[in-house]
């Protein structure tokens, strides 16, 4: 199983945060328009559909092992999503 998880490091804290616009378990939350994303994983099932939408590309999926899957412009997740 996966989840997602925010680098704050890349995300530009946009508005409208696109990743959170896709997101239908609404597990990506900003309580300001002009802060960073955070995701509650407790609402998040790590289907990957944040990953795309980040122009940023500032979400990745983690899963139990610590292993990470990023997302590549293109059709694939890249690490095994």
């Amino acid at each position: 199983m996966y989840w997602a998880e925010v680098n704050w490091d890349l995300c530009q804290g946009c508005n409208p945060c696109q990743a959170r616009l896709v997101c239908n378990v609404r597990a990506i939350v900003k309580f300001d328009a002009d802060e960073l994303a955070f995701i509650d994983q407790g609402r998040c099932h790590g289907c990957g559909k944040c990953l795309p939408a980040c122009s940023f590309a500032a979400i990745f999926l983690r899963n139990q092992k610590g292993e990470v899957s990023l997302y590549k412009p293109g059709p694939d997740l890249v690490g095994g999503a």
